[in-house]
């Protein structure tokens, strides 16, 4: 089957993102790749990212399947969400929706605006999480990816997400030698609980 609506570039090293429409998606997809790999891409900015950080730093997703009448909407939608028509934050050089309006910096600190505090669904959360894996990247790829983390402070997990990760945690299949490093610290542990327990009694005695 033929998937119609939009479609998403993303930069994995910076974040930024390029979003386009087409009636056939992966047909337009394969139009990419050959203009990319040849240098011949009419974005310059998308064409100069990828020549810099070479075709295995981007992936490549569906954002929304919709219908033809509908895709200039949507496609507005999405590149004024990613805010991905500002040079900060995308390589699209138009508002889309078939618009050939080029964004003045009013415009840009606008769509940036508007941009915060709005959240994706789950389901497209997903979507774009998924586009992501998978991919192989090379040693200078890793390199960079590392290197732009450092220094970052990260912020403290929330009570839920905690929980998040224990109940994933309960879900997980462990090896056999996992499991005995496991039992063999759950041992450990008990004994010191033992251990602490006698001592407390004595003192009390």
């Amino acid at each position: 089957m033929i998937a119609s609506g939009i479609y998403c570039w993303h930069n994995l090293e910076n974040g930024k993102r390029y979003i386009g429409q087409s009636s056939n998606i992966a047909k337009r997809k394969i139009g990419h790749l050959l203009l990319l790999r040849k240098s011949q891409h009419k974005n310059q900015y998308l064409q100069s990212a990828w020549d810099k950080y070479g075709e295995v730093s981007f992936s490549f997703c569906i954002l929304e399947e919709c219908n033809i009448n509908m895709m200039d909407v949507r496609e507005v939608a999405w590149i004024n969400y990613f805010n991905s028509a500002n040079r900060k934050y995308g390589y699209n050089i138009h508002l889309g929706g078939g618009s050939m309006m080029m964004v003045s910096q009013e415009s840009r600190k606008k769509m940036s605006l508007a941009k915060m505090g709005k959240k994706l669904s789950e389901e497209h959360k997903m979507k774009i999480s998924l586009s992501s894996k998978g991919l192989k990247r090379s040693d200078e790829t890793r390199k960079r990816i590392i290197n732009s983390k450092r220094g970052i402070s990260k912020k403290p997990f929330s009570i839920e997400h905690r929980k998040n990760l224990a109940l994933a945690g309960l879900n997980r299949m462990h090896s056999e030698s996992t499991k005995q490093k496991m039992r063999a610290k759950a041992k450990i542990r008990e004994q010191k609980r033992k251990a602490l327990r006698k001592t407390n009694n004595s003192t009390i005695n």
